[in-house]
């Protein structure tokens, strides 16, 4: 259907091969829309400016800005965690109340950290579509 952006939104009957070199139309045959939280969770995430310009980020909340891959044997309550790939001691990690933290080893799973992502809603911290926040050593700073 070229008149659709997305599969899910055609009316169109699909059609499927017969095995037998043909097609046949199936029309019980749907495409729906999934729940992200039914998907598996990245295998990598990138914790930066996503329009490539500079950031307002300094101090040690700065250091945990980079490339983070998921840890495949690892889930802090409940949820999948992210290591630095350059820095071993640095993780993304769910707090297990409120938000997803950027934080240190130690911290790991606990409501501390450098940087924080204020949405339990989410299943992994790439799917929210609020903006994470900086400790500047007093404050909690907004990333817009």
């Amino acid at each position: 259907d070229k008149h659709c952006h997305t599969p899910d939104l055609s009316k169109q009957v699909w059609d499927a091969a017969d095995g037998k070199g043909g097609w046949m139309k199936v029309p019980e045959l749907k495409v729906k829309v999934t729940d992200p939280k039914e998907l598996p969770p990245p295998v990598a995430i990138r914790l930066d400016n996503p329009t490539g310009g500079p950031l307002s980020i300094s101090g040690t909340a700065a250091n945990f800005i980079g490339l983070y891959k998921l840890a495949l044997d690892k889930t802090i309550n409940d949820r999948p965690a992210y290591r630095h790939t350059q820095s071993a001691g640095r993780w993304i990690a769910f707090n297990g109340e409120n938000a997803w933290n950027a934080q240190s080893e130690a911290s790991l799973g606990q409501k501390r950290g450098w940087l924080q992502l204020l949405d339990s809603n989410v299943s992994t911290p790439d799917l929210s579509k609020t903006q994470w926040e900086a400790w500047d050593g007093s404050n909690w700073v907004r990333q817009d």
